[in-house]
């Protein structure tokens, strides 16, 4: 309630403050739903996934100089020591080199360790920091061997190739209701995947 008087010559005609603009307020984003991967098992007995596993018999490859019927033969002929005196019988029995080839089972039961401890086979000290490494060797050549799988291994897109089934340990696979595992056989299939994609 009180009068102030400016006089005129400290007035400026036509200045002024511009009004503040009200930022406007943005519209809060929406959220986007991760889109769900969709999931591929598979194992020995896979109905119609058993190529992806390491049982499934196509054309026979080649891995360190032997020629193996299955990915499964040419894993566990890896584990024995080089310099155990029966290495090379070993891998032989475990190649496509002897007259009764081993069905992949057989291969599975000859590399595990009860069949070890009654032939006194020697496990390579490094097996287990190795073991990953040599599985993927193993897989890539046996695609490169078997052209149509690679084909075959692109159609499956994005999915998650999940390795489950009867006797899979949860370090190549995983187990239960909740799929707990690390997987390892699965990744390394997409990771081949992904490699053959780009080829």
């Amino acid at each position: 309630q009180k009068l102030y008087y400016v006089p005129k010559g400290k007035l400026s005609k036509g200045e002024y403050e511009p009004e503040p603009q009200l930022e406007e307020e943005e519209e809060p984003k929406k959220e986007e739903k991760p889109v769900k991967q969709e999931k591929m098992y598979y194992f020995s007995r896979s109905k119609d996934n058993k190529w992806l596993s390491t049982f499934n018999v196509a054309n026979p490859f080649k891995y360190n100089g032997m020629e193996y019927p299955t990915v499964e033969h040419a894993f566990h002929a890896q584990k024995v020591a080089d310099e155990d005196p029966m290495v090379e019988t070993y891998r032989i029995a475990l190649s496509t080199n002897v007259d009764d080839v081993l069905k992949p089972n057989e291969a599975k039961k000859f590399g595990g360790r009860a069949s070890f401890k009654e032939n006194d086979f020697t496990l390579r000290d490094d097996w287990n920091s190795v073991r990953l490494k040599i599985m993927e060797e193993i897989e890539r050549e046996y695609y490169m061997a078997n052209k149509e799988l690679i084909d075959k291994l692109i159609e499956t897109e994005e999915k998650l190739l999940i390795h489950k089934g009867s006797g899979i340990d949860d370090y190549w696979g995983v187990k239960g209701d909740d799929d707990k595992g690390e997987n390892n056989h699965g990744k390394i299939l997409m990771k081949l995947r992904e490699e053959f994609k780009n080829a």
